[in-house]
């Protein structure tokens, strides 16, 4: 019976640590997180939601989260492409479309993604001339500036799910709460 449990007891600790011993590490990949793999510093997987082993010494996770993140810039001020004076306030998320890309460049550039949302806007405004505030111009404003953000936010992995512009100045005009989904 000694060598039964003998036996019983080294699969347990097999089953348990694997064949690296002490240096299987579990990781807990959530259903709203990849998981990014490295081995000898370099990407070798893309973890989908579930339990994995590594080895500790040599391979490393790094989780990325793939929920919606908001993004609200307020009274952002631009120029137009006449030279007029725009201020718009805008909201909207921007989601994780490549997990590999989004986390080299996050680890490159910090916060890349609102960064990259300030300047395109900015751009994007400096290419039309606002004139008015109409809804005919809020529509144009909006598709320019989504068409253009994706464009551009593709480029780090990431992918703007929602735009709204909240509020828009040129002069003396003003709209407010003019939302486009």
């Amino acid at each position: 019976m000694s060598g039964l449990a003998g036996i019983i007891f080294l699969v347990g600790l097999i089953w348990r640590f694997g064949f690296g011993g002490a240096n299987m590490k579990r990781i807990l990949v959530l259903e709203y997180q990849r998981g990014i793999k490295f081995t000898g510093g370099k990407i070798t997987a893309v973890l989908e939601p579930g339990r994995y082993r590594i080895n500790e010494k040599r391979d490393r996770v790094d989780l990325v989260d793939m929920r919606p993140q908001p993004f609200i810039f307020e009274a952002l001020t631009c120029e137009d492409k006449i030279g007029g004076r725009v201020v718009l306030s805008i909201a909207g998320e921007f989601t994780v479309s490549d997990p590999r890309l989004s986390l080299m460049s996050s680890r490159h550039d910090g916060d890349e993604g609102s960064a990259r949302i300030s300047k395109v806007t900015r751009e994007t405004v400096s290419t039309l001339a606002v004139r008015d505030t109409t809804d005919a111009m809020l529509a144009l404003l909006h598709t320019t500036l989504l068409d253009t953000l994706n464009q551009e936010l593709k480029t780090i992995g990431l992918e703007t799910s929602k735009l709204a512009i909240t509020e828009l100045w040129t002069g003396a005009a003003r709209t407010a709460g003019q939302e486009f989904n």
